[in-house]
């Protein structure tokens, strides 16, 4: 999650309010708050459930795809222990049987990985979207707060 692009999205997410409140503030009244999306997404308590799951479901697949992964290696041994009693042609039927069955578990062990690389952003993006929220309503919070102050200074 400490991907470039990432980093580059949550500082746009955070400048875009700040620099549309600009022309609204006053020098003196410019308040700045930094958000480190990451950080909520690591301590707060729906960031860490969210992702406890993600955690889960990566284990649980990890197990499954290193329980395929252990059942070629046994197959290959056994091929490789049995070739010498097979003719040619059994040889060769079970050794594309075998490929076959590599080529299926590298294609499952790649669609893991693009749906992992999907639940992350779509995680990210989802907080990206609550943090959003969040630092809006502060933001908005703090400026009427502030305008309201203004206006009973005022004489």
């Amino acid at each position: 999650m400490r991907n470039p692009a990432l980093r580059m999205l949550f500082f746009l997410v955070l400048l875009v309010p700040v620099v549309l409140l600009l022309p609204h503030a006053q020098a003196a009244d410019f308040k700045m708050g930094v958000v480190d999306p990451q950080s909520v997404l690591e301590k707060s308590k729906a960031g860490k459930r969210a992702l406890d799951g993600l955690k889960e479901y990566v284990s649980i697949r990890q197990k499954l795809l290193a329980k395929d992964e252990e059942d070629l290696r046994n197959q290959e041994k056994l091929l490789k222990e049995q070739a010498p009693k097979w003719s040619d042609a059994e040889k060769k039927e079970k050794e594309t049987q075998f490929r076959t069955k590599v080529q299926d578990f590298q294609k499952r062990a790649q669609d893991f990985n693009q749906e992992l690389q999907k639940k992350q952003k779509d995680l990210v993006d989802e907080y990206m979207k609550k943090i959003s929220v969040a630092t809006q309503a502060v933001a908005e919070k703090e400026a009427s707060h502030s305008s309201s102050i203004r206006a009973a200074s005022r004489p």
